[in-house]
């Protein structure tokens, strides 16, 4: 007797893929399954779509919501499922025939919490460079592994237990790459992964999508400000539990980065206590200092220091305009300091 698998299926305005989407699932080898379909406002024909597909197949379940957003969805969801695993499908994405049978096998084999598989690109290729099933045996190798860049912050390449998926809410009050923040939680609760080399979902991007907007969008800024609160919020959890001295090196400069790109971008650090997280990962981590290049190391003494955002600008730029490593940071530092 097989396990049941709940897939959560978040679906806002995707009529245009939904009946394909919705059909990567009904071919899975792996029967046993319901898949949970949160309409969350549609305003197109998806309600329809589901509606006519579930009338021949009982294992499509249908909740519907008034348009609270992406985690909200989820979460609604998840408070549905039944099953003893957990996996999600974006409303325009598509699992591969094996995708759950792949991920099933591998929980079951190596005694996993969770199970991890490679991503296929709109050109056929696997996202990331994996060669061979990579087993973590407790919470530390999870991390480390985190921390070198071969465990991604994506929800749903991926299949949960239930329990620790169901402890770890979505949060509500952030709506853009929330992700980041909210896979570093969950590994919190893992003991054992496995991650499998071969690609099994497929990640359709299409033009317009959420994630690959521009900044002439008018609701970039905030998108922006969640995408730097979220990385910071995961990459401090991250650099909680690793061990691996290359992880946390990896960790800090890509904090540095999303500080940067934080202030280049002119984003709220008052908005959702951003200032304040960064400056108290800056206090945990004091080791953030021996990566710093000067421009950034008086940056990271604003925060330390609690001067305001204007003063910081004006030491990290002011410092970049003379001693930056190439034309295009100094061009930058000077675009900044004469606003």
């Amino acid at each position: 007797m097989t396990d049941l698998i709940s897939i959560i299926l978040p679906v806002y305005n995707c009529d245009q893929w939904l009946t394909d989407t919705i059909k990567s699932v009904q071919k899975q080898t792996y029967s046993n399954f319901e898949l949970i379909c949160v309409d969350d406002g549609s305003t197109d024909h998806s309600l329809e779509i589901i509606k006519r597909i579930m009338a021949s197949d009982h294992r499509i379940k249908l909740i519907c919501e008034k348009n609270l957003g992406l985690y909200y969805a989820r979460n609604n969801g998840v408070s549905y499922a039944r099953g003893s695993y957990i996996a999600f499908l974006d409303g325009d994405d598509l699992y591969a025939p094996d995708f759950l049978q792949a991920n099933y096998d591998a929980i079951k084999k190596y005694k996993a919490d969770v199970s991890m598989v490679n991503i296929i690109q709109n050109d056929g290729t696997n996202e990331f460079l994996w060669r061979d099933i990579k087993v973590m045996g407790n919470n530390t190798e999870v991390f480390n592994e985190y921390a070198e860049g071969n465990i991604c912050n994506r929800v749903w390449n991926k299949l949960y237990r239930s329990e620790l998926v169901k402890k770890v809410p979505f949060p509500e009050d952030h709506q853009y790459v929330e992700d980041a923040q909210w896979t570093p939680r969950i590994m919190e609760e893992v003991n054992r992964m496995v991650r499998i080399p071969k690609g099994y979902y497929h990640y359709i991007i299409h033009q317009g999508s959420l994630s690959h907007r521009n900044s002439r969008d008018s609701k970039w800024k905030k998108r922006l400000t969640e995408y730097v609160v979220n990385v910071l919020e995961g990459n401090t959890v991250i650099l909680k539990y690793t061990t691996s001295k290359d992880g946390r090196q990896k960790k800090l400069r890509d904090t540095i980065e999303i500080i940067i790109l934080g202030l280049n971008n002119q984003i709220d650090f008052n908005a959702h206590n951003l200032y304040k997280k960064i400056s108290e990962l800056i206090i945990e981590n004091p080791d953030i200092y021996n990566i710093t290049t000067s421009s950034q190391r008086l940056m990271m003494e604003g925060f330390d220091k609690g001067l305001v955002i204007e003063q910081i600008k004006r030491k990290y730029y002011g410092d970049l305009l003379f001693h930056g490593e190439s034309l295009h940071e100094r061009l930058r530092a000077v675009k900044h300091l004469i606003k």
